[in-house]
């Protein structure tokens, strides 16, 4: 989906380069924040504008959600130092647990066979 593609190239690349030219200490600060304002501004929309959301829907909502993770976890902008903490922020907790609403429950190979 190009939806978060877009978040991510003209809003989250862009705030990342601008604190790389600040001292060390704000992007400590400020990197955080950006991710998690832009994640949960996509929360609130979806709850401001009472989503019905279908399994196609919440399966692009979860590509959403592993795009902006990998672009954390890979990106030459985001500090190597910070990728692991960023990528594991408490917003992406909250995606996952709307997803978890969203998406049917994923069974082992095991549990089929057992039923």
């Amino acid at each position: 989906d190009l939806y978060m593609q877009r978040l991510v190239d003209d809003i989250l690349a862009p705030a990342c380069q601008t604190i790389a030219h600040g001292p060390p200490q704000s992007g400590e600060e400020l990197l955080p924040r950006v991710v998690t304002v832009i994640l949960e501004a996509l929360l609130q929309h979806l709850l401001r504008i009472k989503a019905r959301i279908s399994l196609q829907g919440a399966q692009r909502l979860q590509n959403d959600v592993d795009y902006a993770r990998n672009w954390i976890q890979t990106s030459p902008l985001v500090p190597r130092a910070r990728m692991r903490e960023l990528a594991s922020l408490s917003v992406f907790t909250r995606l996952g647990h709307v997803l978890s609403l969203l998406l049917p429950p994923r069974l082992l190979p095991e549990q089929i066979s057992e039923s």
